[in-house]
């Protein structure tokens, strides 16, 4: 089964973050006085670019992937569908539709009207709804990513793609260090967004970054594709 398509749009988005590396590489490290600030700016880029283009690939990935049971006639029958994909599939949708994104301004009832009865008209036809399933309400963190993926029925998800991630690694690591690495990571980008420090970042880092985010965006791929083909 072939890559999703918001999988090449990340590795596209990869573009853009290997053009920081390769302006922060014409740097010498450490950075002169003189240099330091240039460096800093492209270190802090390189996290905050990162977190960000991994955080809308696991969006668009999974409704991308839930997309053939929201289109009528479903793929598969409702009643197939994994207990937890059946519940959020319908409550997240309709709550989506009823009190809208969680960064909107509020609706008057009138204009949320069109918006519940598509959802209400998607469940009648034996569908579910999108809207609502992937949104992260923050930066995509462990517990975040966790979340979103339980969700739609793929439980345990750092569990199940640890195997595939160590061989892509090309490391045995502990079986913590997937979830680890994505904390630190984004506890970098919020230092980062929030207090302008980008001092803690090193060019070691930022490279060992990015090659974490595009193995742990592969593997999550991977497993999303397995986990809606195994549906049936």
């Amino acid at each position: 089964m072939p890559e999703t398509q918001a999988f090449d749009k990340f590795q596209d988005a990869l573009k853009s973050v290997d053009a920081l590396l390769e302006l922060e590489s014409a740097f010498t490290d450490p950075p002169t006085p003189a240099d330091i600030h240039h460096v800093r700016a492209l270190r802090a880029s390189v996290a905050v670019l990162l977190i960000a283009s991994f955080e809308y690939y696991v969006r668009s990935s999974i409704s991308e992937v839930l997309s053939p049971f929201s289109i009528s006639p479903p793929r598969v029958p409702f009643e197939r569908l994994p207990e937890k994909l059946r519940v959020n599939g319908v409550f997240l949708p309709l709550e989506h539709a009823m009190k809208g994104p969680h960064y909107s301004a509020g609706k008057e009832r009138y204009e949320k009207l069109p918006g519940v009865r598509q959802v209400c008209m998607l469940i009648s036809q034996g569908c579910i709804g999108i809207d609502g399933v992937a949104e992260t309400r923050s930066n995509i963190d462990a517990g975040t990513l966790h979340s979103l993926c339980d969700k739609i029925g793929l439980e345990n998800v750092f569990d199940k793609i640890y195997v595939d991630f160590c061989k892509m690694w090309k490391k045995q690591e502990t079986k913590t260090f997937i979830r680890d690495k994505l904390e630190e990571i984004v506890g970098k980008r919020h230092a980062v967004a929030h207090t302008a420090n980008a001092t803690n970042l090193s060019r070691s880092d930022i490279a060992l970054y990015r090659k974490f985010i595009n193995v742990l965006a592969r593997c999550i791929d991977t497993r999303l594709r397995d986990h809606i083909r195994q549906i049936r």
